[in-house]
């Protein structure tokens, strides 16, 4: 075609090549996700850690059948922190003295570095978040974490509560309990197994029931053809007043 340049006589001989190559790659990383998250989601199910352990806590690599695993374990640290948070709310005093008490003794948050990941092959330091006072929502969010109880009640346990391995709780249950003053209630049943209930009243009744698996939604991961995030459910309202299930972008 001589000097012409018409866009599409332009081509690289590897093309096929390098897109054989990039799908190979793609391939080979989806089939280790699969191996790895399935093999984390079983381990959960089996009362073990796969994650970062909440404050006061840490884990502790243990074997199990010539098998390296994880459990959870108090962090001599900063677990008489968190101890000194549900005894004092289960003895009935107020959030805000216990917010007082605690931080009296040296509390202060965990601190986390913070990434500047413009660069994703070098990402690099540019400050830290954390090292602050504990406040009364923040005192309110630990006591309802059910993992100081070691009850595991986390998503891929499918929101049935897991007794976590070798870990009995930083606290016992019935201390979990009277520090949640009902708003979460760590029920024990007859089989051994463990139901965890919201807004449990002293009549031993549930005021609130919670849905972790809504029928209305049953698709949790249904991406959205935009933004490609997992969409959020929530109901509209007609004339009548009848509630519609819907879906709709984050």
């Amino acid at each position: 075609l001589g000097d012409f340049d018409f866009g599409w006589n332009v081509y690289s001989p590897s093309e096929a090549g390098e897109m054989l190559e990039t799908y190979k790659g793609k391939a080979e990383v989806r089939d280790i996700l699969t191996r790895l998250i399935g093999a984390e989601i079983r381990l959960v199910k089996m009362g073990f850690s796969v994650r970062r352990a909440s404050d006061g806590l840490r884990n502790k690599k243990v074997f199990v059948d010539s098998k390296e695993c994880y459990v959870r374990e108090e962090n001599p640290e900063r677990g008489s922190f968190f101890r000194k948070m549900f005894e004092l709310r289960a003895s009935g005093m107020d959030d805000k003295e216990i917010v007082d008490s605690v931080n009296a003794m040296g509390f202060l948050t965990r601190v986390f570095k913070k990434w500047d990941r413009t660069n994703k092959e070098h990402p690099k330091v540019v400050g830290q978040t954390g090292g602050r006072l504990l406040t009364v929502k923040q005192l309110q969010r630990y006591v309802q974490q059910t993992e100081y109880a070691g009850i595991n009640t986390e998503d891929w346990t499918e929101g049935k509560p897991i007794r976590m391995q070798q870990f009995t709780g930083l606290v016992s249950i019935d201390t979990f309990n009277l520090a949640n003053r009902g708003k979460v209630f760590i029920k024990e049943n007859l089989d051994g197994s463990v139901q965890v209930l919201h807004d449990y009243s002293q009549y031993g009744e549930v005021r609130v029931t919670r849905l972790r698996n809504n029928p209305d939604y049953r698709y949790k991961f249904l991406p959205c053809s935009i933004c490609h995030k997992p969409m959020l459910g929530s109901y509209s309202r007609g004339k009548l007043g009848t509630r519609y299930a819907g879906y709709h972008c984050g």
